[in-house]
């Protein structure tokens, strides 16, 4: 399995003042640059299994082709996120029925963060400016949308591992 570039899913979201984004097409690079950052360790006792995972990234860049909806106004849109370095920390457990699951999951760090967002044709004054009102509110969601995608992508990766215990 090929990790770097990373394929990511497509996702709807609903953004307060924008209305909805569809995020498509989207790739993450950088992985090769992952590194431990705090305590990693596994243990076992008469609870099960724990995991516990504190890592971090140099520089990541995700690009995303984007549909803003505003009022009646879409725009297709390349978003362009940049990240100096990031940190997080995930904790996975074995549960009662033997399986594992999601603990605990947060980016704890991004640092440098960076978003640009370039519309795919030529546009008007007012959609610049809906693009400009965009990428200010990206940059405030942004840690909540990465974390919901994450989190998404570890407990499907977990529901394989499950299916094949």
């Amino acid at each position: 399995m090929k990790l770097d570039p990373l394929k990511l899913p497509d996702k709807a979201i609903e953004v307060p003042v924008l209305g909805g984004i569809k995020l498509h097409n989207g790739s993450l690079s950088g992985l090769g640059s992952i590194r431990s950052t705090g305590p990693n360790y596994v243990r076992s006792d008469d609870r099960g299994l724990e995991m516990h995972v504190d890592m971090g990234t140099g520089r990541l860049a995700i690009n995303y082709t984007t549909t803003l909806s505003v009022l009646l106004l879409s725009v297709d849109v390349y978003i362009f996120v940049d990240v100096d370095s990031t940190r997080i920390t995930l904790t996975i457990n074995e549960t009662s029925d033997a399986e594992f699951a999601l603990q605990s999951f947060e980016i704890i760090s991004l640092q440098g963060l960076e978003i640009r967002l370039q519309a795919l044709k030529l546009t008007d004054p007012a959609t610049n400016t809906i693009l400009e009102a965009a990428t200010a509110i990206f940059k405030g969601i942004i840690k909540e949308v990465a974390e919901s995608m994450m989190r998404d992508i570890i407990n499907e990766t977990i529901k394989k591992v499950n299916e094949q215990l």
